[in-house]
């Protein structure tokens, strides 16, 4: 699984402005960070989001940059990989669709970082409670899952209204939701959620503009957050009740990146188009 660039930049936006403990990351998987430090302050810098110092550091700019020292130039003390095998050298081996167990797991995370493990879960609510168990109070669970155009990717596409329905019940403070749209060749448009797009806007409206996007999640576990109640979606509790869904976040981005160098990629061979991107990323 990769962490794409954009999503990097909130997340290091959103760790460098609040003060929450950045003692222990787990990561749920091993992500591959699909960029170098130059090109990430240049993305941070756009979308004017605060970075460490260290990524204008030029004699760092083009060096080997692993998730590891990602979360660590972010300021954490402590990283560790969760994943189903130690095939990768996880440092937890655990199957999230099964219940934590082992007491010393549990609390041990101030974040949780999910770059793309949970829609290849089957069992969905089981993650959410194994997330539940290993964060601290205090602590976050930050997610960049697909939520649409990736056709057997995983086994489900998550729509946001899941996150944000789920973790509102659960009693868990909203920091960030965000939907990263890369539908459009050259260019990525990065929105808050609003609530559910698909009744408030049109199916052209989806197919257009969110053919090709990411949920970005961040929420904060409080004392009285809960794992096990079970939500009931934002649409229909509010037609047979009196609830309303609060969709206010901590941090919010609204923005469009226009890359004409990506549009021009589009339009060459695909074995060419490789070969430069491999050349522009080890540039």
């Amino acid at each position: 699984m990769g962490l794409l660039i954009y999503e990097a930049a909130l997340l290091s936006d959103i760790s460098q402005k609040d003060k929450h403990n950045k003692g222990t990351v787990v990561a749920l998987g091993e992500p591959l960070l699909l960029f170098n430090r130059r090109q990430l302050a240049v993305i941070c810098q756009k979308l004017n989001c605060s970075y460490p110092k260290t990524w204008d550091d030029k004699s760092k700019m083009n060096s080997a940059f692993t998730a590891k020292d990602y979360f660590i130039e972010l300021g954490y003390d402590k990283y560790l990989a969760l994943d189903y095998s130690d095939y990768e050298g996880a440092d937890i081996v655990h199957n999230l669709n099964f219940k934590i167990e082992d007491e010393k797991l549990k609390g041990v995370a101030d974040l949780i970082f999910d770059a793309g493990t949970m829609e290849h879960v089957f069992n969905t609510p089981q993650v959410f409670d194994c997330i539940h168990d290993l964060l601290k109070v205090g602590g976050r669970i930050v997610y960049s899952t697909p939520t649409n155009g990736y056709l057997d990717h995983g086994f489900y596409q998550f729509s946001p209204t899941l996150f944000t329905d789920y973790y509102k019940a659960n009693k868990y403070e909203a920091i960030n939701g965000t939907l990263v749209d890369r539908a459009s060749l050259g260019s990525v448009r990065l929105a808050p959620y609003r609530f559910d797009i698909y009744r408030k806007e049109s199916p052209k409206y989806i197919r257009d503009r969110h053919s090709f996007t990411l949920s970005f999640f961040c929420f904060e576990k409080k004392t009285n957050s809960t794992s096990n109640e079970i939500p009931i979606q934002t649409f229909y509790s509010s037609m047979h009740s009196d609830f309303e869904q609060n969709y206010e976040f901590k941090h919010t981005y609204n923005k469009v990146l226009n890359s004409y160098k990506h549009k021009l990629l589009g339009l060459l061979p695909s074995r060419l188009k490789k070969r430069i991107i491999s050349l522009l990323k080890n540039k």
